[in-house]
């Protein structure tokens, strides 16, 4: 029988699949075992709490998130509100998404339009020594609930918070796996209405 050759864009579409896979599963069996292991009870302390207090977090913003193969990336925009009790709570939608084919060498751009935008939401957020930020989240999407962990340091000014940097994981048992950086901007109530991302393409 003759050897089938496979086109070489193929075998390297297949190959960077792969590498995809299996960097997708580390990085989300690492955010699995911070989250369980490393994360804060779910009911915040008095002293958690006050770390909460002592930051003008709460507003508007806008995020970005980008796999680390930086072929894949979602977004979209959130407010932080403070309850009574002095906890935060993250109110979100994911608004687009972008995947880049590598085969054809070009971005698939997606804006979600009406009921086609994800509703998401915080479980819990703790904020550790007041440069720390991490949260569990939650989404329904297409009736399958997804769970996320973030693990972020945040970037303030006098206690003026402007921007959270760091790392997203996408929990079990959902698929795919998805692991990757994060950026949180604080925006006006302009930006907010009309955003302008900044993607990586």
């Amino acid at each position: 029988m003759a050897k089938q050759n496979i086109p070489r864009p193929i075998r390297i579409a297949k190959i960077d699949t792969w590498k995809a896979v299996i960097i997708a599963i580390i990085t989300a069996i690492s955010g699995i075992v911070t989250t369980y292991i490393a994360s804060p009870p779910k009911t915040p302390t008095e002293a958690q709490l006050q770390n909460v207090r002592n930051l003008s977090i709460e507003g508007r913003w806008k995020y970005v998130c980008t796999d680390y193969n930086d072929l894949y990336q979602h977004g979209g925009r959130f407010e932080v509100i403070k309850q009574d009790n002095g906890a935060l709570q993250l109110r979100g939608e994911r608004m687009w998404k972008d995947i880049y084919d590598t085969v054809k060498h070009a971005w698939n751009c997606n804006d979600f339009k009406g009921n086609e935008i994800i509703p998401w939401n915080s479980i819990w957020i703790y904020v550790h020594d007041k440069t720390q930020f991490n949260m569990e989240y939650e989404m329904i999407d297409h009736s399958i609930v997804k769970k996320g962990y973030c693990t972020a340091t945040i970037i303030a000014d006098k206690g003026d918070v402007q921007k959270i940097e760091g790392y997203f994981y996408q929990l079990l048992p959902t698929t795919p796996l998805l692991a990757g950086r994060v950026a949180f901007e604080k925006v006006t109530d302009s930006d907010y209405n009309n955003p302008v991302w900044k993607k990586n393409h």
